[in-house]
């Protein structure tokens, strides 16, 4: 599903991401681990079509080019950056169902793909809670489902 080969980012000279080679299996969950923060958002930020300039290597999402097919990578994923905006004065609810949470919701998303998806993020607890109030960290590993 994720290809990823010989991905370099470069910043002037300054080389950020240095050949990088992956792949991910369909319905496999990954997480980048490494020394740096920025260089594993850079690394996210890629894969979503977020970030472009300066790159070498190739990226593939589903078979399709994230440098090229950027808008229809995106439709294919979930990608919720850490910093985000969010709007804490909304409801756990409230927030799923506006505008900025559409982008990963499928089109004319209904009710049981919503509760499927607040399910499946742990949110069901939390659902009338006010997003700014919500712990970064809320699910345990004891927590994460397992195949």
């Amino acid at each position: 599903m994720i290809h990823v080969s010989k991905l370099t980012k470069y910043y002037g000279e300054y080389r950020a991401i240095e050949d990088v080679t992956f792949e991910v299996a369909k319905g496999q969950v990954v997480g980048f681990l490494g020394p740096t923060a920025p260089a594993n958002r850079r690394r996210w930020r890629i894969l979503a079509g977020y970030l472009t300039a300066g790159i070498s290597g190739s990226a593939t999402i589903d078979g399709l080019d994230v440098f090229w097919k950027p808008v229809e990578v995106r439709r294919k994923i979930g990608y919720l950056p850490e910093s985000c905006p969010l709007y804490g004065e909304m409801r756990v609810t409230e927030y799923l169902a506006s505008a900025p949470a559409s982008r990963i919701a499928r089109p004319g998303g209904d009710e049981t793909h919503r509760l499927r998806r607040r399910a499946r993020c742990w949110l069901n607890d939390v659902k009338r809670q006010l997003v700014g109030t919500l712990s970064r960290a809320s699910a345990s590993a004891s927590d994460w489902p397992t195949r």
